[in-house]
């Protein structure tokens, strides 16, 4: 699985990334490159358009917390 090897780099540099770019979005690619971001739509373009889809991890760094953030169609809701 490709994304396994994103997550343990994250996981074992999560410190040093967080305390880096506390609070940012970072897109980490198959080959460990990190790009940062500051709202979740820059980095999920960048990571589609320069990697694609399936190849990059989107992670807000936040050192003592695990998030996870599923990006879906924008559901308007009717009351």
């Amino acid at each position: 699985m490709a994304i396994q090897k994103q997550l343990v780099f994250f996981k074992e540099n999560r410190q040093e990334l967080c305390s880096k770019y506390n609070n940012q979005i970072i897109v980490i690619s198959c080959d460990l490159q990190v790009s940062v971001f500051t709202t979740m739509i820059e980095a999920y373009e960048y990571g589609e358009s320069q990697y694609g889809l399936g190849n990059f991890l989107l992670k807000r760094c936040v050192a003592f917390e695990d998030e996870v953030h599923i990006i879906t169609p924008h559901i308007k809701a009717i009351w």
